[in-house]
């Protein structure tokens, strides 16, 4: 054999080999790179579901239970909240199924984990579900709002950002609901709470009312003494009362 012909063969030789070492690698030998992007965005929907949305389920039964709703529209509530989330809603809908009959009376273990998964854009909406979710609800709303207060003290959320969500959501007690007593010295005094003539037109009590709440807003005393910022919630808390007793008679001439 001539010698130029066996380089020609030993070069196609190690084209061939490199070729299948190639072709080798594509088959059978994963790329770390893809595995790596692929592992961080997979998530695990049961890991998911029983640290960040079975707690919420529990919480969500116990305020139910405390509002006394009966079985049936415990379930319906609870399962409208996760109506939306595909890739955990099978496994709520699932769990509330088989637990909504069950009394949740006892939501420590959850809120621990509520503490140790929510960072605190989650805690908030937590909060702002549980308030929406109780103006949804007929009866005992103070109770109810009492409790979210006391979860928001356990999940450390402040009470600047828990004045913030019931005041974006306009929520009364049922002592403002019913506010004054429908005699005419209860009625004057409302018109001396908002400092308003009792001839006022109700566009003048309206914008009277409004400037009042954005001077005593709590907003506008996060940096002062805890004290004050309290004094603000209390003085916020006594305009809408007058307001709504004025309203109220308003709509009864």
């Amino acid at each position: 054999m001539d010698i130029p012909f066996l380089y020609i063969y030993i070069f196609i030789f190690i084209v061939v080999f490199i070729l299948a070492l190639f072709l080798a690698s594509k088959l059978f030998i994963k790329n770390p790179r893809i595995k790596r992007r692929t592992h961080t965005n997979i998530i695990d929907p049961e890991h998911y579901f029983n640290n960040k949305i079975k707690p919420i389920i529990n919480i969500t039964f116990y305020i139910l239970e405390l509002a006394k709703v009966l079985p049936y529209r415990k379930r319906q509530l609870a399962e409208n909240i996760f109506n939306t989330q595909k890739h955990v809603g099978n496994l709520a809908r699932l769990y509330i199924k088989e637990n909504y009959l069950r009394l949740v009376q006892y939501i420590d273990d959850d809120l621990d984990l509520v503490e140790i998964h929510f960072d605190y854009e989650n805690k908030l909406k937590l909060i702002r579900n549980l308030v929406r979710l109780t103006n949804k609800l007929e009866t005992r709303k103070e109770k109810l709002i009492n409790s979210i207060q006391k979860i928001c003290r356990r999940i450390k959320i402040s009470e600047h950002d828990y004045s913030k969500i019931i005041y974006s959501f306009d929520y009364k007690t049922s002592e403002e609901e019913s506010f004054g007593d429908k005699t005419e010295a209860g009625l004057a005094n409302s018109f001396q709470i908002l400092g308003v003539s009792q001839d006022a037109t109700f566009e003048e009590i309206k914008a009277h009312y409004r400037k009042l709440v954005r001077e005593n807003h709590p907003d506008k005393f996060v940096d002062s003494s805890e004290m004050r910022q309290l004094q603000a919630q209390e003085r916020m808390r006594e305009l809408n009362w007058a307001y709504t007793t004025i309203v109220s008679s308003r709509k009864q001439q």
